[in-house]
């Protein structure tokens, strides 16, 4: 997998920016990106990064309340 050197380094300052803070929004830029609407987005907003970890290809925030965001950064 020759993105993850990239990965880990996205890892690492998500971790230094983000763990600990607050989610306050997330901006969707299309539809086709969400996989989940169950439940929605919003319900998320305001809980605590618990974790950053990565899962293959994608960088798994842990939130407060048991929410999980999945995100694919789509580098090849």
């Amino acid at each position: 997998m020759p993105e993850l050197p990239d990965l880990t380094v996205y890892l690492e300052c998500l971790r230094n920016l983000v763990q600990g803070q607050p989610l306050q929004q997330v901006e969707i830029g299309h539809p086709f990106v969400l996989r989940s609407v169950e439940p929605a987005p919003s319900a998320s907003f305001g809980a605590r990064v618990i974790e950053i970890s990565r899962l293959g290809k994608r960088l798994l925030l842990h939130l407060e309340g048991e929410f999980i965001w999945a995100i694919h950064l789509m580098i090849a």
